[in-house]
This record gives structure tokens, sequence and C-alpha cells, in this order.
């Protein structure tokens, strides 16, 4: 089963996709198919659930835009009832994706896709591509300047932490705010709720920035944060190594070191 489900979506990518044949794909997608797509399909969302007809519309939309738009599949791993797919696709933009103009150039998309089977069918198929890289070299979409992203990052710093304030953090951070810090949950109200239980079980809580760079996107600050009384188990000073992701008008997720 897993040798023969590993063979439907091979034939899903090589003479369905690179193909633009519709009558593959209604072949090996179930009757009961779902797309749950992060922007591998034009005008769908990363929580839109997509048909059949949504990846059907999607493929030809493709081929209208990208001459010779084709796949290679670079990695493909099955267990159980899943299949997983590393893969990438090239072509040349020869027609509007996004409502551009065509530039004519060798575009590339890489992603990944996670398919689950079912009675030799894909049933279900969440992708995610590097649609920011893709929408750039088509001219759609620009990294953020360098200096929007340290502008919010000190902002972070001082009219939140400094100002023992949780009112910014919905005007400064994404409403899908990734956070790989211990300890604080996702989102806006994730950090909301974490920095109001600092803010309660301390006093004097400040933080002096000494860098802060950036490269557009990416924006990296090293802090000293000290109290007058640290919350419980924590050290009076530290200095803490923070990098956030921006997209220019929010911060979009956060790693720290200490």
């Amino acid at each position: 089963m897993i040798q023969t489900n590993k063979k439907v979506v091979r034939r899903l990518f090589l003479e369905g996709f690179s193909r633009n044949d519709a009558n593959v794909l209604r072949e090996v997608l179930h009757p009961e198919f779902t797309l749950t797509s992060a922007g591998a399909v034009a005008k769908d969302s990363a929580d839109r659930n997509g048909s059949m007809d949504t990846l059907i519309d999607g493929m030809h939309h493709n081929h209208r835009s990208f001459e010779g738009w084709s796949f290679t599949i670079d990695h493909l791993m099955a267990e159980n009832d899943h299949v997983s797919v590393r893969w990438t696709a090239t072509g040349r933009h020869v027609g509007s994706f996004m409502g551009e103009a065509p530039t004519g150039r060798e575009v590339t998309l890489q992603g990944n896709s996670l398919y689950e089977m079912r009675d030799g069918q894909i049933l279900r198929d969440w992708v995610f591509a590097n649609q920011r890289d893709f929408l750039i070299a088509l001219g759609v979409g620009a990294p953020p300047e360098p200096e929007a992203g340290a502008a919010l990052v000190r902002r972070f710093w001082t009219d939140i932490i400094d100002a023992h304030s949780i009112d910014p953090v919905n005007e400064i951070i994404s409403p899908d705010y990734r956070q790989h810090a211990d300890g604080i949950a996702q989102g806006p109200d994730g950090l909301k709720a974490f920095l109001t239980d600092t803010f309660t079980a301390s006093r004097g809580m400040r933080a002096e920035i000494h860098d802060i760079v950036s490269t557009g996107e990416i924006v990296v600050s090293r802090t000293t944060v000290q109290f007058e009384t640290p919350p419980p188990g924590w050290d009076p000073s530290q200095t803490i190594i923070d990098i956030f992701r921006t997209d220019g008008r929010h911060l979009t997720e956060h790693w720290d070191t200490r």
C-alpha cells in the first residue's frame, strides 16, 4: 500500500501538475478531497479549505502564467496512509499570476506537501510553499526595509517592555505571530498573557538596548533586561539576543537566546 500511495503522488506531480491534465487529478484525488494551502494556489490563504476544483483551477492558472510549468520531485517519503513530498516547480513568467506584468524570466517555486491517502487516492493535501521569494521574483512582493523592522523592534522594547504596557501589542505584533520561546503561547494573546504575568510578578522591569541589526525581514537585538525585583526564578539582570521576523508592518515571529 505504501508503494501504491507513493506512485499515486508521483503521478499527481509528473502526469497531472506538470502536464496540466485535469483528468489525472480527477483520477488520483478522492471525491472528498480537501486542500489546505499556504499560498501555493493563487488567491488561496493559509486557512482556506479548497476542493478538487480549487486545485484544478490553480493548476490551470499556473500554466497560463508560466510557460513550461513543470515539477521535479526532490524527495518523497511515505508511512502508513501519509506521503510527504519536497518539490521544485519551474517555468517562464509569460502571464499575470497576481495582477503583475509578465517579466519573461524563468522562476522557481519550492515547497513541501503532505498527503493523506484513502483507498489509493489522495484525501487531504497540506501545502507549504516558499511563496515570499517566489512573489519577489515576479515583482509582486519585496522584502521590508531594514529601518521598518528595526523601528518595530525598538518599539517592542520601549513601548511595551519599558512602559510596562500590553496596549501596543496588537499594533506591533502580527495576528498570526509565531513564538519559539518556552512558556509563551502563540499569537498576540499569548504574548500579552506572558507579559501581564511578568509585569505583575516583578517590579521595575527595564530594557537597555545595546544593538539592533536588521536585514529587512530578520531583525536581531541585543538587550540587557533588568529588574528592581525580578519574577521568581529570574535573574535581576540578563543580556538577551532576540531574533524577530517582520513583514515591515508587524513583528511576525520570535526566537531568543540567553
